[in-house]
Formats: C-alpha cells, sequence, structure tokens
C-alpha cells in the first residue's frame, strides 16, 4: 500500500516517517519537458564526470573498465540494453543554453524550494542527481543519510526498506557516518 501525500499537512506527516511516500500531482507536479531517456544516457555516457558502473562483484577492475569503455563506444541502441548503472552527481553541466538541463532550475529546482518553504521545510542544500539503470539492473543497496526525492520519469522505482529501521542500525549513526551502512546479501 502506498502512502500518498494530498496535502501539506498529510505532507509534513509522511515527511519524518519511516516509509517512503508519494506525492499527489494535486499537490505538488514537477513540470519540465525531457528528452527520451537514450538521448539522456546518450549525454551522461560521453561527460567525463558521469559514474559508470556494472554490478557484478565477480569482475575484476580491469573487466569493468572494459565494460565501461564498451558501453561508452557502443550505438546507443546497445548502450541502453546494458546492465549499467548510471549516476551523474554534477548535474551544473548541463545547465548552460541549449544543453538538456537547461531549464531545470527555473523549472524543477525552484519551484521544488519554494513548495518547501511554503510548508516550513528549511534545508542545507538541495542537491540533484541523476540515477539511471540499465536493462535487467538496478542500483545498489544503501541507506541515504538524508531525505530523498526520486523523481521517476521512465520505467518505475521500487524502494525497499525495514520496517523497524531502528532494530537495524541506530538512524543516527547512518546519519553521522557512512561505515554504519551494512550491506545485506
Amino acid at each position: 500500500m502506498h502512502l500518498i501525500a494530498r496535502t501539506g499537512d498529510e505532507f509534513r506527516q509522511f515527511w519524518n516517517g519511516e516509509r517512503n511516500f508519494l506525492i499527489h500531482s494535486a499537490l505538488f507536479k514537477f513540470e519540465m519537458p525531457l528528452i527520451p531517456a537514450e538521448e539522456v544516457i546518450d549525454i551522461l555516457r560521453r561527460d567525463s564526470e558521469a559514474r559508470i558502473q556494472f554490478l557484478d562483484d565477480s569482475l575484476s577492475d580491469a573487466e569493468q573498465n572494459n565494460l565501461v569503455k564498451k558501453f561508452k563506444a557502443a550505438p546507443i541502441e546497445k548502450a541502453v540494453e546494458m546492465p549499467i548503472s548510471l549516476a551523474h552527481f554534477h548535474l551544473q553541466n548541463f545547465y548552460g543554453a541549449g544543453q538538456f538541463l537547461e531549464h531545470f532550475q527555473e523549472c524543477v529546482m525552484i519551484p521544488w524550494r519554494t513548495f518547501l518553504s511554503q510548508l516550513g521545510f528549511t534545508w542545507q542544500r538541495c542537491y540533484p542527481i541523476i540515477f539511471i539503470s540499465g536493462k535487467g539492473c538496478s542500483s545498489t543497496y544503501h541507506a541515504d543519510s538524508s531525505h530523498v526525492l526520486a523523481w521517476q520519469v521512465y520505467g518505475e522505482k521500487h524502494i525497499h526498506g525495514f520496517l523497524e529501521p531502528e532494530k537495524r542500525e541506530p538512524v543516527q549513526k547512518l546519519v553521522e557516518s557512512r561505515t554504519g551502512v551494512t550491506r545485506i546479501d
């Protein structure tokens, strides 16, 4: 069952809860036309600051590097079929005139920060990141040490968590130190 925030009060209530929740589009809607996912992947894979991984623990560093090179060089039709994990933490690289995120600040980040402010929230930073999982691949399990908003544009996102996270690890330990995160196989 999904929690869906339909009002500001519900949003505030769910925000500090232990469960992930959806935001009803009547409460807040992201409105920015995006280029097709294949084009985003093609742009990101060519940027030197992109993080590209094949999530297979059996691969040596050399094998991993060879697969990344193949992914970068492959025709986009083949690249999007590969089981990659692609992340980019420096979206400002794409904010320039004519670039695919040229209007991202005005269409997404400013309305989002305004929405949060109107609900009484403050923050140290809003840090947009792109994560893309390739075909048949999901990202690694991790615990985010801050509030995270996933804006799922294509496909669907499955978020899994613990019913009672405090029984696994004190939340404060996760917030203060990434070494508090333990991998679950």
